[in-house]
């Protein structure tokens, strides 16, 4: 790494430490105020504060008790749990 003076064998380690690992290489993030949660890119971090932090799940499922914080995360749930019993 030209960052930190690591040395890898293999390019996929080297990869890896730079995107993951390298303190000198690390992007700022954005945190949250309430729970300290970090994120790559602002927007993400307006979504967690928008709709997740501190909430209560919104979305509930028709089929179980099951609630999430986002549709999406509900659609993958009924797909996943519950679309080879209505089918």
């Amino acid at each position: 790494c030209m960052a930190c003076n690591k040395s890898y064998k293999r390019r996929n380690h080297w990869k890896r430490h730079q995107n993951y690992e390298c303190e000198v290489l690390a992007l700022p993030r954005f945190v949250c105020g309430n729970c300290q949660r970090s994120y790559k890119n602002k927007r993400h971090l307006q979504r967690h504060q928008k709709y997740e932090c501190g909430k209560e799940p919104n979305f509930t499922c028709p089929y179980c008790p099951y609630k999430a914080r986002r549709k999406g995360t509900l659609d993958t749930h009924i797909t996943v749990k519950h679309e080879s019993s209505n089918l």
